[in-house]
């Protein structure tokens, strides 16, 4: 239905646009310039790589594990009402940031022995050279994968006297190869490997006995190593200011002095009381349970980049510092 004829006159329209006009006239010129808070957004995917860039010297390919940033139909891709985050875009975050830490660190090789009597099911420590192996039994040990690549799983037991035997390695409850250890005329220990892709993360080996019972005197694990590029050192050294490998004479405060430059740098302000200390926690959990000092670090500087106060662009009150070497193309 059309609208009802309006109550007010021509001239009183005119009346209340010209009040309108002279308001928004006075206040534009009078006012401060100040157009109010503005929205909260997320850096985009050339601020992501730009900061990324100028704190590790990594020129991630954002294109491959971000999707495009929407514009909201303007055409720019600074729009706060389109510069959120999803849960898929979490995800990716947290990928990004391993992929991050990983190039720009370099976690040394991993070498580890498991002796008898570090195998479950456990016994006193020291207190046996071998552990028999029924029929079928099998010994177990976890251990913590920092870098996806190839390992060698590495069994050593005593010489078969009477006939060749065999044992099965597993990885996280998953036949993973068959050991065959030939028939020895003198008793002593026998070693024997194969190599296995583990990826990143906590897994369970085991030595399992298949036809008759054996002599397991330890499981160990090797990662194959390859040289790293004369980049990813550079990288390495920009960052540490030691070479890969070479552990600080003074790790937690090494750790310190590392984690306060770039998260001061990361977040775009001064650190405020609880930053480092919510940093060093993660540290000094990741010192507890016996990881490498690189790794110590990848673990708080991971929550860096997933911070809020690093993903977004905060605007913290007149007089600061809006934004940083994101903004540069």
């Amino acid at each position: 239905m059309p609208p009802a004829p309006s109550k007010l006159t021509e001239q009183d329209r005119l009346r209340v646009a010209t009040w309108i006009d002279e308001q928004l006239r006075k206040t534009a010129c009078s006012g401060e310039a100040y157009a109010g808070p503005p929205v909260t957004r997320r850096l985009n995917r050339r601020e992501y790589r730009n900061t990324v860039r100028d704190l590790f010297g990594v020129d991630l390919p954002v294109s491959e594990i971000f999707p495009a940033d929407g514009s909201g139909g303007e055409g720019f891709d600074t729009n706060g009402a389109t510069l959120f985050i999803p849960p898929v875009l979490m995800e990716r975050y947290l990928e990004a940031a391993q992929r991050i830490l990983d190039t720009a660190i370099i976690t040394p090789p991993l070498q580890k022995t498991f002796h008898a009597w570090e195998l479950q099911p456990a016994v006193t420590p020291g207190g046996a050279t071998k552990r028999l192996l029924a029929r079928g039994e099998e010994l177990t040990a976890s251990v913590s994968i920092y870098v996806d690549g190839e390992y060698d799983l590495r069994v050593s037991m005593e010489r078969p006297i009477e006939r060749a035997v065999a044992v099965a390695v597993k990885v996280d409850g998953i036949e993973a190869a068959v050991l065959n250890f030939q028939r020895y005329d003198s008793p002593g220990a026998a070693t024997r490997s194969r190599a296995v892709r583990l990826g990143r993360g906590l897994h369970t080996l085991a030595v399992q006995a298949r036809d008759v019972p054996v002599e397991v005197f330890h499981l160990g694990i090797s990662q194959r190593q390859t040289e790293p590029s004369p980049e990813r050192k550079a990288l390495h050294y920009r960052l540490f200011g030691i070479e890969p490998g070479e552990p600080p004479l003074q790790p937690r405060k090494a750790a310190e002095r590392l984690l306060r430059t770039i998260a001061r740098k990361a977040y775009r302000r001064p650190l405020e009381p609880g930053d480092l200390e919510s940093l060093l926690k993660l540290y000094d959990r990741a010192a507890e349970r016996g990881d490498p000092y690189e790794e110590r670090i990848k673990l708080a500087l991971k929550k860096v980049l997933v911070s809020p106060d690093f993903l977004f662009l905060i605007e913290r009150g007149r007089g600061q510092a809006r934004y940083s070497a994101a903004e540069q193309p």
